[in-house]
């Protein structure tokens, strides 16, 4: 037998002579990858560049900092409304309860800027995700929402088809980040999602006009 490296290193005549499927496999040392460095984003600079409105302020990466109070995380969520140049928001791995998560869903369902929304790796219970999703058809601007990974893995077949509703119902969303178990769920929001991809494809080819009722008309090319 031969591992995965002794087989490749075959395909290449990189092998040793004598090794082969009757040979003795080796076991080969895991590579040591140095440690991820840790955040050092300072949050106390950056929640007054939010508060500021500062355009240079477009992407807030706080993940993996898990010493942010709910003070913190609640002054951040209050001064996001108010922000017209911040547009990708992560908060992976930040200790995210559903009391600060509820903070957030009030601020989402405000702000008209936001397009991209990491809070992976949390403790968001599925009520809190629930409430998370309905946020987004408010404003109806975010286009990348994710939070697997969280609290509780398993959504339950309830929760799981009150997102797919809510997910149905969003015009803009394109990428969502959960983990679904059932394959209905999975199924109609992966079709709704490339749905979506298709009519912003086509949005930006110029082929829709937005109508007053709030809607998209699709222009088809006429041959002459």
């Amino acid at each position: 037998m031969m591992n995965q490296e002794q087989y490749h290193a075959s395909l290449l005549n990189k092998g040793q002579v004598g090794l082969g499927w009757d040979g003795i496999t080796k076991a080969s040392q895991p590579k040591v990858y140095p440690p991820e460095e840790p955040n050092k984003t300072d949050i106390e600079d950056s929640i007054r560049r939010v508060k500021e409105d500062d355009s240079k302020l477009i992407e807030l990466n706080w993940n993996n900092i898990n010493n942010v109070s709910d003070e913190k995380m609640e002054q951040l969520f209050k001064a996001l409304p108010d922000n017209t140049h911040l547009e990708v928001l992560s908060l992976a791995n930040t200790a995210l309860t559903d009391k600060t998560a509820f903070k957030l869903a009030e601020a989402l369902e405000k702000s008209s800027t936001l397009r991209v929304i990491n809070l992976e790796t949390n403790n968001i219970s599925p009520v809190g995700i629930v409430r998370l999703v309905k946020s987004l058809l408010v404003q109806r601007v975010i286009e990348e929402f994710r939070a697997s990974n969280q609290r509780s893995s398993v959504l339950g077949n309830k929760i799981e088809m009150e997102i797919t509703k809510l997910v149905e119902a969003n015009p803009t969303l394109l990428r969502l980040g959960l983990h679904l178990e059932y394959n209905d769920a999975r199924h109609r929001i992966a079709t709704h999602l490339q749905r979506n991809i298709d009519r912003n494809r086509l949005r930006r080819m110029g082929h829709f006009s937005r109508t007053y009722t709030g809607g998209y008309v699709v222009h088809h090319k006429h041959s002459i």
